[in-house]
């Protein structure tokens, strides 16, 4: 481009230069064609180039940015010949300008520049900050206006300027502006003992005068004369310099938290006191003891006169002990309800009752008063405990003069009384597992096998090291010879005693795998067939020991190998183990024992030449042990491999296999000894049981105060809920306490399983029984679909708790209803057989399958979706009691219950 001529760039006078140079603006001048002719020395600061080098330059050259707001102003200026102004950023500059633009005689125009960038910050930071601030009014009248607090806000007048919706709330004003004094006519304000407080105190007025208050208050109000409680926070409000301005104070209404404080307080009270008879009654362990104690603590808690816990029998009250003040005279002894009808009605409902007066009660008959009057009973209150739907026993506690008792002293009382049953419970089920552990010990000392009890002692890295024996029965002693072994360690006993016996046992404790084996004890002198398995729980690392000295027996095989013909066939004949020789070849029998014609039912001449598989007679798999008989087997030995044979009248017996191969002549055989092991599994399952029956009974000791105490305050709960403001949910509160019922009923059958029940025994017909429980049974038949049918035999009466007979009944003809198809028969048949009474009860279901069969009595063992498996276990335990004999045939064709009693029955 040319260089602009100097002749069109216009002549400025000198004073208007140096007027242009020396202002703070900057400035530019251009021509009609928009070529710069003047530039000073502030917009050559601001262009940050030299004017010699801009000066002719066409301006929207350097500036090619069309529509923009300088651009729309500068072409106004030139086209329309008039003065503008325009604020705007300049993208260019980077800053924010305040322009004006002229018209010059030459056609161009002269435009001025004002660097506004920090006023217009500014100016916009005021803006904002004026916007927050109202934001922030709003923001906090909003939160002061949701708050569940009073806000008070007064100004240095008195005069209150901003009261919450809360506040307004609570004082019952519709808006601000009424002086404190007057807000506080509407009320009363009281010190927290209760005193009037001076207007002049009130704390809004004190923080007006610069103080700062918080603290408690009782506020009345005079319309309504409610008392209410407040908790407050005032202080003043001040200006920057320090200077007063108003006065605010936060207010919450803690009258729910000061009466729900005065609860907790009962409630801890309540507490201790439970606390306290829970270690009343604790290492208590008879039932007099218990009845004593709480009474005497109940009588102290209530400040009552009288007080005493009786148990409910035969519709008689027993009232073993009580406790009473001064000379009153103790009321020990059995009260007939039946001479009190009212009184008894009201026990069965189950639910407490209370006399102020006996003179004026509705609640007392005639006959109920003079006993009262007689026992200077005025005022009592009765708590009946109610077991299994019927009443099992009542606390009174009784004043000499009238009394009215409150709700709380009610709930109280429910929660002793349940206490106490509880507490009676417990001694019972622990006298009872005391029973169950005798019954254990004499099993445990009478069979003639030796058994121990031991704990394995185990390394760092779960090595056997050694092991104690913690139980021993009398046959351990001629077993072992070992005497006083409880207690000890096997090593203090015998040092040399060989790894392996400690190898097997630990691998037992760890796994829990029960273990048959026979191994000498070359320490003991003696060979011992053992058998081994895990008790208890498994971190205990306890293992249960069966065990045959067998020395005789081992001694016996060797010299089976060593001796003459002769004396192998003597061994062989008078061995009481079945000893069988088959041919390999063919796998026929060459010879057997005495053992075996008599154990097995054979005769020799029926077995001598026959294969085991003509006979029958192994009741396995045949790929089990019976491959063992042919001729193809490879097995040359077996040891204590455990099989079963079947009897030639079909009976199923548990045998002990060992093997091995010999030679007669050049016929090459097989000797097999074969030891019956029936009666040590039936051992082993009678003691499984035992064990199993030890842990009920312990947990039924903990049950009756662990758990049916939480459950009974919670169904006291549900029963206040029925009657106050949760009446509206009383269907689904109803479904709450019926199901907690239920809960309850089942933990009888469980903890009838664990105690030595009392039992009413006297002679009785089981016809009779029968014949009472048929309309029950023709219902539940009717209702079914099935078919009843009622043999009964000529029997005789025989001693029997009549109850549990029928309980009996009810759960075995209840499970066979359950067992079959509408429309099917279900026969109750009585006999008298053998010196035995015998009932039995037959269903046409499908049967019961092998493996449940062998868990039959089992607690908790249930094939039903809502089962709980206590029904059978409970029947066994009801045959037990009457020294009787339950015994089950089943096939697909139905299932028997035969039950034999003795005419002489043992409790």
């Amino acid at each position: 481009m040319n260089s602009p001529k100097i002749s069109r760039i216009p002549k400025i006078g000198l004073t208007v230069e140096e007027i242009l140079e020396s202002t703070t603006d900057a400035f530019y001048a251009v021509d009609a064609d928009w070529r710069l002719a003047y530039i000073n020395h502030r917009m050559e600061k601001w262009w940050q180039r030299p004017r010699e080098e801009l000066l002719g330059t066409v301006l929207w050259d350097l500036f090619p940015e069309p529509e923009t707001v300088g651009w729309k102003m500068h072409h106004r200026a030139a086209c329309e010949r008039i003065a503008v102004h325009w604020k705007a950023y300049s993208p260019n500059l980077k800053v924010w300008v305040d322009a004006h633009a002229y018209p010059t005689s030459d056609g161009g125009i002269a435009v001025f520049f004002q660097d506004t960038t920090e006023r217009t910050q500014a100016e916009a930071e005021r803006d904002q900050l004026l916007s927050q601030i109202a934001e922030e009014k709003d923001w906090l009248r909003a939160i002061l206006g949701s708050i569940d607090d009073e806000v008070w806000i007064a100004d240095t007048a008195g005069k209150v300027t901003f009261l919450n919706p809360t506040a307004q709330k609570a004082l019952g004003l519709q808006s601000d502006g009424m002086p404190i004094v007057e807000i506080v006519n509407v009320l009363e304000i009281l010190e927290p003992d209760g005193t009037p407080r001076l207007r002049v105190n009130t704390p809004l007025l004190r923080a007006l005068k610069g103080e700062t208050i918080n603290g408690e208050e009782i506020i009345r109000h005079l319309n309504s004369g409610e008392l209410r409680y407040r908790r407050f926070n005032c202080a003043p409000i001040k200006d920057r310099l320090g200077n007063i301005t108003g006065a605010v104070a936060i207010c919450r209404d803690i009258t729910e938290e000061k009466r729900t404080g005065q609860k907790l307080k009962d409630c801890d009270e309540r507490q201790i006191f439970l606390l306290k008879l829970s270690d009343a009654l604790r290492p208590l362990s008879a039932p007099i003891e218990i009845h004593g104690a709480v009474t005497r603590t109940a009588m102290d808690y209530f400040g009552a006169d009288r007080c005493y816990y009786c148990e409910i029998e035969d519709d008689n009250a027993i009232i073993r002990q009580d406790a009473a003040c001064g000379t009153l005279p103790s009321i020990a002894g059995v009260y007939p309800l039946s001479n009190l009808p009212i009184h008894k009605s009201l026990i069965a409902t189950g639910q407490p009752f209370t006399v102020r007066d006996v003179h004026t009660s509705e609640l007392v008959d005639e006959s109920l008063r003079q006993l009262c009057i007689q026992l200077k009973v005025n005022s009592y209150l009765n708590v009946p405990v109610v077991k299994g739907g019927k009443p099992v026993g009542i606390l009174y506690v009784t004043q000499c003069s009238p009394r009215t008792w409150t709700d709380p002293e009610v709930e109280l009382a429910m929660e002793i009384a349940e206490r106490a049953w509880a507490a009676v419970e417990r001694v019972r089920a622990e006298e009872a597992l005391r029973d169950s552990e005798r019954k254990y010990r004499d099993l445990f000392d009478s069979i003639d096998e030796g058994f121990c009890i031991i704990e394995v002692l185990f390394d760092d890295n779960n090595r056997p090291l050694d092991y104690r024996f913690l139980e021993v029965n009398q046959a351990f002693e001629r077993q072992t010879g070992l005497l006083d072994a409880a207690g000890r360690c096997m090593r203090e006993i015998v040092p040399d005693h060989e790894q392996y016996w400690f190898d097997i046992y630990g691998r037992i404790a760890l796994t829990g795998e029960p273990t048959r084996f026979q191994e000498p004890a070359v320490a003991l002198g003696r060979f011992y067939d053992v058998y081994a398995f895990r008790v208890r729980k498994p971190e205990q690392r306890q293992v249960a020991i069966l065990f045959n000295d067998i020395t005789v027996r081992k001694q016996m095989e060797e010299l089976l190998l060593r001796q003459s013909e002769d004396r192998f066939q003597q061994i062989f004949q008078k061995s009481p183990d079945i000893i069988t020789i088959v041919r390999i070849k063919d796998g026929q029998y060459i010879d057997v024992n005495q053992a075996f014609v008599d154990i097995l039912g054979y005769s020799r001449e029926e077995v001598v030449g026959r294969t085991p598989a003509e006979l029958n007679i192994v009741a396995d798999d045949k790929n089990c042990i019976a491959n063992v008989y042919e001729p193809s087997c490879q097995k040359n030995k077996l040891q204590n491999f455990p099989v079963n044979y079947r009897t030639k009248s079909g009976a199923v017996i548990n045998m002990l296999c060992s093997t091995d191969l010999i030679k007669l002549g050049v016929e090459e055989c097989r000797l097999m000894i074969l030891k019956d092991i029936t009666k040590d599994k039936q051992l082993e399952a009678e003691l499984h049981r035992l064990d199993r029956l030890n842990t009920v009974g312990e947990m039924a000791a903990a049950i009756g105060h662990e758990v049916r105490n939480p459950m009974t305050t919670v169904r006291g709960y549900l029963q206040m809920m029925l009657k106050k403001e949760y009446a509206t949910y009383r269907e689904q509160l109803t479904t709450m306490i019926e199901e907690l019922d239920r809960a309850n009923t089942i933990i009888s059958d469980f903890l009838s399983l664990a105690k030595n029940k009392t039992a009413e025994m006297k002679k009785d017909s089981l016809n009779a029984v029968i014949s009472a429980l048929v309309p029950l049974l023709q219902a539940e038949a009717l209702h079914t679909g099935h078919q009843l049918t009622i043999n009964a035999g000529n029997v005789p009466d025989f001693v029997m708790d009549a109850k549990e007979i029928r309980q009996l009944l009810l759960n075995l003809t209840r499970n066979a209803f359950e067992a079959m198809k509408p429309g099917c028969e279900l026969t109750i048949t009585t006999s008298f057989a053998n010196g035995k009474v015998v009932l039995s009860v037959r269903d046409r279901g499908k049967g019961i399958p092998q493996s449940v069969l062998d868990k039959l009595g089992t607690p908790f063992l249930t094939t039903k979706d809502n089962g709980t498996g206590l029904g059978l276990a409970v029947c066994y335990r009801i045959v037990e009691r009457h020294g009787a004999k339950i015994d089950v045939e089943t096939s697909p064709a139905g299932t028997t219950f035969i039950i034999s009693f003795p005419t002489e029955n043992i409790q």
